[in-house]
């Protein structure tokens, strides 16, 4: 945080980094098919946790005026109440693991450059840098989904 409690960009590269490692970690060696099994009535497989994830740091992006790698089109099936993750249009889950390292690297990038009116400009509910900060614990919550998850599966 910087002076007059303001998050800053070191404070948000912590965070992420943190909650970052955490999501590789969980899905390190797993394959489309492992992604796919779902662990329990009502809970997510992991491709839609990950994609979920790909789509929350594109949001994230976006906050910070970037462009993110994936387009709308693809990350729908992994919003909030999307329908059911059907196997055949899934997107590869060997495909979401460099998505979130690029998204990941183009947020660290924003970080590095993002100025302090920037982070502290309004979106919905609060400032930026809020609202960016409530996204990498949001990821943190689904990194132990992940982890979750994956002990469910016996992968």
């Amino acid at each position: 945080m910087s002076e007059g409690g303001v998050v800053d960009g070191a404070a948000l590269r912590a965070l992420w980094a943190d909650a970052a490692a955490r999501v590789e970690s969980g899905i390190a060696g797993l394959s489309h098919e492992q992604s796919l099994v779902e662990p329990g009535a009502g809970i997510n497989c992991i491709n839609w946790i990950a994609g979920h994830i790909v789509a929350g740091r594109a949001n994230c992006l976006a906050m910070l005026g970037v462009q993110a790698p994936w387009p709308m089109e693809r990350l729908r099936m992994y919003l909030p109440n999307s329908p059911k993750l059907i196997r055949n249009t899934a997107v590869a889950f060997e495909e979401i693991l460099p998505a979130l390292r690029e998204n990941l690297s183009a947020l660290n990038a924003a970080f590095a450059t993002a100025e302090p009116d920037q982070l502290s400009a309004v979106v919905q509910d609060g400032p930026v840098g809020v609202a960016l900060a409530r996204y990498a614990q949001h990821e943190s919550f689904h990194a132990g989904q992940i982890e979750a998850a994956r002990r469910l599966i016996g992968a």
